[in-house]
C-alpha cells in the first residue's frame, strides 16, 4: 500500500503522485481571502475539481486554523469526494484513522483551543488507531519555530530564544510518549512550515507535510509512503 500525505496547500494545488491513500492534514483553502462565501465557492469549484483528478484511491482530510468555512460548516461533505474527518474517526482499507483541526491558541483563527481544551480532544480518541492526523503538532515533534521567521513575526514572538520555540500541543505529546494509542503507526501534521519534516516518537513515524514554506513558498513535496 502506497500513502502520500500533504497539508497547507493555502490554495495551491500540487501534483499528486499515484497511490492508495493521500492524506490532507489541513489549512486548503487559499491565504489570500478568508471571507467564508469565497472559501465556499472555492471548495465547490477548485478544490472540488482538484480531489477529482487526484489519482488517489481514497483521501483523508482535516480542516486546519485558516479553514474557517471548511471547519465552521459540513455542507461540504456533501459535494467533496473525501473522507473529511472533524474529530472523528473512518477506517479505509482496513486502517482505522482519526482526525481533527485543531492546533493550538494564537490570533483569532478557526480551530484553536488553548491546551486544557485540547486535551479533551485527544481524550475522544479510540485506542485502537493506525493513524493520527491533526492539523497542529504535538510538543516537540513537527512544532519548532525559528527564532528570526515569518512564523514569529506575524505571531508577536519577539522574545524567542536564539533556538526558536516548540509550539505544539504537550497533553498530545504526553499521550503519544505514554502508548495511549498502541496500534499507531504514522501521524500526520503540518501548520508549522518551517518545521517540515519527519520525526520518529518510539514506533510512530510522524511527519510535519507542509506543502508551503516558512515563506509561504509552495516547494515541500508530498510524503510517499510504502505501508
Amino acid at each position: 500500500m502506497k500513502i502520500v500525505a500533504t497539508s497547507d496547500l493555502h490554495g495551491h494545488l500540487p501534483e499528486i503522485p499515484e497511490c492508495d491513500i493521500l492524506f490532507i492534514a489541513g489549512d486548503v483553502l487559499p491565504i489570500w481571502n478568508h471571507e467564508k462565501q469565497y472559501q465556499s465557492q472555492w471548495m465547490k469549484t477548485k478544490l472540488k475539481d482538484w480531489l477529482e483528478s487526484v489519482p488517489a484511491k481514497d483521501i483523508v482530510g482535516v480542516g486546519g486554523n485558516h479553514d474557517f468555512a471548511m471547519v465552521e460548516s459540513s455542507k461540504h461533505r456533501s459535494y467533496l469526494p473525501w473522507h473529511y474527518l472533524k474529530d472523528e474517526a473512518v477506517e479505509v482499507q482496513g486502517l482505522k484513522i482519526w482526525g481533527s483541526p485543531y492546533s493550538n491558541k494564537f490570533g483569532n483563527w478557526a480551530a484553536m483551543l488553548p491546551e486544557s481544551m485540547l486535551r479533551e480532544k485527544w481524550l475522544k480518541i479510540p485506542r485502537d488507531i493506525d493513524i493520527l492526523m491533526v492539523h497542529g503538532p504535538a510538543y516537540g515533534y513537527g512544532d519548532l519555530v525559528p527564532a528570526v521567521s515569518w512564523s514569529a513575526e506575524k505571531r508577536g514572538w519577539s522574545n524567542l530564544d536564539h533556538g526558536g520555540e516548540h509550539v505544539g500541543s504537550t497533553s498530545l505529546a504526553n499521550m503519544l510518549t505514554y502508548e495511549e494509542w498502541p496500534n499507531l503507526k504514522f501521524m500526520f501534521t503540518g501548520h508549522i512550515h518551517e518545521a517540515y519534516g519527519k520525526y520518529s516518537l518510539k514506533n510512530i513515524d510522524i511527519y510535519n507535510c507542509a506543502h508551503m514554506t516558512g515563506s509561504y513558498e509552495p516547494i515541500n513535496p508530498p510524503w510517499e509512503i510504502e505501508l
